[in-house]
């Protein structure tokens, strides 16, 4: 998480001057560090580190994101406000003998995101884990939740992986869609003649409807805005989502097109297919690559996890 500017100590002191002894104790001893369960998400290795090269190798590109839900209000905010209701929950139990459990470090979100992403020529998979963190116990501790979850495409279907409960249900098969067909963009060079027969084709009245629907998928997919950057050393491009209301999430993205090979259109990414280094939600969700690499090698089991450690699988054999 080192590209997030971490929670800053001056208001933690404000606070203290202000509010009371109980207050600035219970602050003091509770120092603004990443809980257990952040530690252990957030600095977990990546998948396929765990696998190393064991079995057949594949080349992918991949790529760590790091994120939270800043939100309205934003995510210090909500913080602030969760340290006054514990600290509330510990004056009620004190003044009526009952015995408190606050926490000894404070989340560094609210609501926090982790997704490691492996696209190959034919097929990705999304791991995705969450951090979640509210009041509602009597002794006045932290409510902690966890998600960790995988999400396998490729144009045999989708197969929807839980990896706390060891459930994959959809279309999963042994060998992780290894055998899917791939779906590349179709893009034809951009020379004067095609140009040409591509003008001739739009204004046709025969090919109406078919340009209505490009422009319409084209729509849905965003808008690229020109702009550069390079984030964790790979250069993506700022694209302009679909608002909110008409049916997107809106805020932008910045995505890579691919290096060697054409990632697959799941309909997941700009244009359809792509590699995402960055979002920034309308919805409130920042997220922002940390490690990314492309054109490397790393186990095809990746795209199984749950071939491994005891999954109970529901294998639908068909695209859902």
């Amino acid at each position: 998480m080192n590209f997030f500017s971490k929670p800053k100590t001056t208001w933690r002191l404000r606070l203290c001057r202000s509010s009371g002894i109980t207050l600035c104790l219970l602050f003091a001893v509770s120092a603004n560090a990443a809980t257990p369960l952040e530690d252990k998400i957030f600095h977990a290795a990546m998948p396929h580190e765990a696998l190393g090269n064991s079995g057949t190798t594949i080349k992918v590109y991949r790529v760590h994101m790091d994120g939270y839900l800043q939100g309205q209000p934003d995510n210090q905010t909500r913080l602030s406000e969760l340290k006054q209701q514990i600290q509330s929950c510990v004056d009620f139990n004190t003044r009526n003998g009952k015995p408190s459990n606050p926490p000894q470090t404070w989340p560094d979100f609210i609501i926090g995101m982790r997704s490691d992403t492996y696209v190959s020529a034919n097929r990705v998979i999304e791991y995705a884990h969450g951090t979640n963190y509210m009041f509602g116990n009597a002794d006045c501790s932290l409510m902690e939740m966890e998600t960790s979850r995988a999400e396998l495409v490729s144009a045999k279907g989708a197969c929807h992986i839980d990896l706390l409960l060891k459930t994959a249900r959809g279309v999963c098969d042994a060998a992780g869609h290894a055998d899917a067909p791939a779906s590349p963009r179709l893009a034809m060079p951009v020379t004067p003649a095609n140009k040409a027969r591509i003008d001739a084709m739009a204004s046709d009245p025969r090919y109406a409807s078919m340009f209505a629907t490009l422009k319409q998928q084209q729509k849905s997919y965003g808008t690229p805005t020109g702009q550069k950057k390079t984030i964790a050393g790979v250069e993506c491009e700022v694209w302009n989502q679909l608002s909110i209301n008409d049916g997107g999430l809106g805020g932008t993205v910045c995505a890579n097109r691919g290096g060697s090979f054409v990632p697959p259109t799941t309909g997941l990414t700009p244009g359809g297919a792509g590699v995402l280094l960055e979002v920034e939600s309308e919805h409130g969700v920042k997220m922002k690559a940390v490690d990314a690499r492309l054109d490397t090698q790393v186990s095809a089991k990746v795209f199984a996890p749950y071939m491994d450690g005891g999954f109970s699988i529901k294998d639908s054999g068909q695209r859902k």
